[in-house]
């Protein structure tokens, strides 16, 4: 894993909050996050200190909730390294050619890796 921007992702760039359900949400799927990214400059705040607009409007504010607000590369880059380090998680380079499904979810893909043949039903 390497850290900046992904190429391909035209608002690396640019300021992302991850409002209060969002930071519920990870610390759910990843325990320890956000503390990982606020200790490495991640701003943690509540609605008086982040401020989001629609526009020139701003964003009605929820008491109590908590958001953080960082650049798109350092959200990724802690969220691909727990991913990464999860034992259920494995990397291959391939194209998905298909969606597994499982029930109403999507469980996986099928991958055709280079120099193989199709995969067939």
């Amino acid at each position: 894993m390497t850290g900046g921007a992904r190429g391909g992702v035209p608002q690396s760039g640019r300021l992302h909050a991850l409002l209060d359900m969002g930071r519920t949400q990870v610390e759910r799927w990843w325990p320890g996050m956000p503390r990982e990214p606020v200790a490495a400059g991640v701003v943690l705040g509540s609605r008086s200190e982040i401020r989001l607009f629609a526009g020139a409007v701003r964003k009605v504010d929820v008491p109590g909730n908590a958001r953080i607000r960082a650049g798109r590369d350092l959200l990724e880059q802690h969220t691909r390294r727990r991913t990464l380090g999860d034992e259920y998680v494995e990397v291959v380079t391939a194209r998905a050619v298909r969606l597994v499904a499982e029930g109403d979810r999507v469980g996986g893909v099928r991958p055709r890796r280079a120099g193989r043949a199709r995969w067939r039903r």
